[in-house]
């Protein structure tokens, strides 16, 4: 039943009781963070912006780049989501780019005295919209800031406020590189800082080599990803034949309820033209299938 897994789920994000005063306007996108094959602080693309303000724009040189991914859970659970990010790159400036999210549970029952359900469901979701800046510092140095508006609704009860992210992403030598983001820092460091989560990544890149004749490289990524109630570390591999297809493979060691839980994720990009299709899986916890995410990325002079 929906109200049933409604309420494993919220046990499930939050790692406290669900009657808990939880931070609405973040927990749900726990959900789409469990879809990345990497770790967030190497997430990439316009819609990457949201894990890291730093994040690469994409595959070219190009100007402008639009992503909208959809993520969907188990029916069980009845969280679905999009995220939509459209970012302008200047040379010799830096990127600039518009984001919104928004995640809910679909068709939540409410009822009273009778179990049959009531015409008007009960409204749950969080929403986020940003405005990000990142800029090359220097050749290895990337730095990046968002602006986001936070808000979301549980029933009658309403949440909203701003956060002041903050991401970097540095070239190491040896093919290595190394990642740090916040998500959804509280700027005034108030009731905000129960839902601010902090991630670092190390990247290592091999040589490239040759796959089926086409010019090909493996990265081992590893990071982590911690706040109040939430502690996320990811390894996982990555195959990038000719920038053209892409696999990643990772699994994610989640704590929750006091144990640790492993949950394998895997994710696969085909790469035509100025076109960039992405699909990713995870494989789920506590009983339940796993959460699918569909992404679609266009580039434009």
């Amino acid at each position: 039943m929906r109200p049933l897994g409604t309420a494993i789920l919220a046990l499930a994000l939050t790692g406290r009781p669900a009657l808990s005063q939880a931070p609405l306007a973040t927990d749900l996108w726990r959900v789409a963070a469990a879809t990345l094959a990497s770790p967030e602080a190497l997430a990439s693309g316009p819609a990457g912006s949201l894990w890291n303000p730093a994040a690469p724009a994409g595959r070219s040189s190009l100007r402008h780049q639009f992503a909208i991914e959809t993520i969907h859970s188990p029916a069980e659970m009845g969280v679905a989501g999009v995220v939509g990010g459209l970012s302008r790159h200047q040379r010799g400036i830096g990127t600039v780019t518009l984001l919104y999210g928004r995640m809910g549970i679909e068709d939540l029952a409410r009822t009273e005295t009778s179990p049959e359900a009531l015409p008007d469901g009960v409204p749950v979701y969080a929403q986020v919209t940003s405005l990000g800046y990142a800029t090359g510092v220097s050749d290895r140095l990337t730095l990046g800031v968002a602006v986001r508006s936070l808000s979301a609704r549980l029933a009658s009860r309403r949440e909203g406020r701003g956060a002041l992210d903050f991401g970097g992403r540095l070239a190491l030598r040896g093919g290595f590189a190394l990642a740090a983001a916040t998500r959804f820092l509280d700027p005034l460091f108030g009731s905000g800082r129960t839902s601010t989560s902090w991630s670092v990544a190390l990247e290592w890149l091999t040589p490239p080599f040759e796959l089926f004749g086409l010019p090909a490289g493996v990265n081992v990524r590893a990071g982590s990803t911690a706040g109040a109630g939430e502690q996320v570390r990811f390894l996982g591999l990555g195959l990038d034949a000719a920038r053209l297809l892409q696999v990643d493979l990772g699994a994610a060691n989640e704590l929750a309820f006091g144990a640790a839980v492993w949950r394998a994720r895997v994710a696969v990009s085909l790469v035509a033209g100025r076109y960039t299709v992405r699909f990713a899986r995870d494989s789920g916890v506590h009983g339940f299938g796993g959460t699918y995410r569909f992404g679609l990325g266009v580039e434009a002079p």
